[in-house]
């Protein structure tokens, strides 16, 4: 992967030693910064040096002036509450490098005129775990980011992204930052150049550890994805280096656009809590998706596996899928909010056999 090239100019020494410091630790793979104090120095160095990306403190006012176009731009302010200055973007420069580093990616995804290939090694074949019911209800998000969580504790890097049609990832995480998927599809259905710069840009951590995107502010949009910018979407990702497994959570429905993420996942984990509701609408479903890809030619639901939710002893029992194995369950949990059972199921290690299942053929 590509290094991006960061100019930093401000007066304070002592600021500059600091920052330069910070990305030498953490991001000296991806980052690469060359420190200015004298304005035309860094100026100069724009050109020689094919600088990507010039952060100036706000004492030089004038020097957006004479940024040339495909490098991306900001001027580093003292408050957070700043987001434009002197027409330009401002950056607040007392903040975690992690956020600093989001905004350097966001500049240069959106300022690069060429499109910069990056990727290979692990990332180039990073899995997909889908995640998905043909009930409402049973509790299909908690387990998913419940394995995203436990994913973390097995050394792994997750990203969760939620397509379910109202789903919502800030339910679950929550992370530093005002961007959301709603950013993603933009900068997908734009055709932006160095998509995954943008994509790695807009992800936020959780205190867990997993990346996740933001919910958008309208739910029709994620609707509005088109097979092809799913598949260009998982394609992007998989050039980024910021994560290096993907969690999906999806309605399962019988079209197209379900089965170009089945055919994309590693592995498929259907969720029932075994009643007969859930289990006749599982059946039904699992049946359609096999005619369906029979006439597609793909071969997905042969990847998936069956995880029992909220199940009862006495009311619950397996679907008639004699090919859909079993992978585990746990019961109900009585009187808790979603981030309780989630912790709960956590301390309970309820997603590791999931997690077995998911990474069998991988070495984690």
């Amino acid at each position: 992967m590509m290094k991006i090239k960061l100019a930093i100019l401000d007066s304070d020494q002592g600021y500059i030693s600091r920052v330069v410091s910070a990305f030498q630790s953490k991001y000296a793979d991806k980052v690469e910064v060359y420190a200015f104090t004298d304005e035309s120095k860094a100026l100069a160095a724009i050109k020689a040096s094919k600088i990507n990306v010039l952060f100036a403190a706000d004492s030089f006012k004038s020097v957006s002036e004479s940024v040339p176009s495909n490098c991306g731009f900001a001027y580093l302010v003292e408050t957070r509450d700043i987001e434009q200055y002197a027409g330009q973007r401002a950056v607040c420069k007392f903040q975690k490098v992690e956020q600093l580093y989001n905004a350097i990616a966001d500049l240069f995804a959106d300022s690069a005129a060429d499109e910069v290939i990056v990727g290979g090694g692990r990332s180039a074949a990073m899995p997909l775990y889908v995640f998905a019911s043909a009930s409402g209800g049973v509790g299909t998000s908690t387990v998913a980011v419940a394995v995203a969580k436990s994913l973390v504790a097995f050394g792994r890097t997750p990203l969760y992204i939620n397509f379910e049609n109202f789903g919502s990832s800030d339910l679950y995480f929550s992370g530093d930052g005002q961007t959301n998927f709603g950013d993603v599809i933009y900068a997908i259905k734009s055709r932006k150049p160095n998509l995954a710069f943008k994509l790695e840009a807009t992800a936020k951590r959780d205190v867990s550890g997993v990346y996740y995107y933001a919910s958008n502010t309208n739910a029709l949009d994620t609707e509005e994805l088109s097979n092809e910018e799913i598949n260009s979407l998982i394609r992007s990702l998989k050039q980024t280096g910021f994560c290096d497994c993907m969690v999906i959570d999806v309605n399962l429905s019988v079209g197209d656009r379900i089965l170009a993420l089945f055919k994309l996942a590693s592995k498929i984990v259907f969720v029932s809590d075994g009643t007969d509701v859930s289990n006749t609408k599982l059946t039904r479903a699992y049946d359609a998706l096999q005619i369906l890809e029979s006439s597609r030619g793909v071969d997905a639901v042969g990847k998936a596996a069956l995880f029992f939710n909220k199940f009862s002893n006495k009311t619950g029992k397996r679907p008639e899928i004699a090919a859909l194995p079993d992978i585990g369950g746990t019961t109900k949990f009585e009187h808790m909010t979603t981030d309780q059972i989630i912790r709960k199921m956590l301390a309970e290690h309820t997603a590791t056999p999931i997690i077995r299942y998911l990474t069998e053929s991988e070495k984690i």
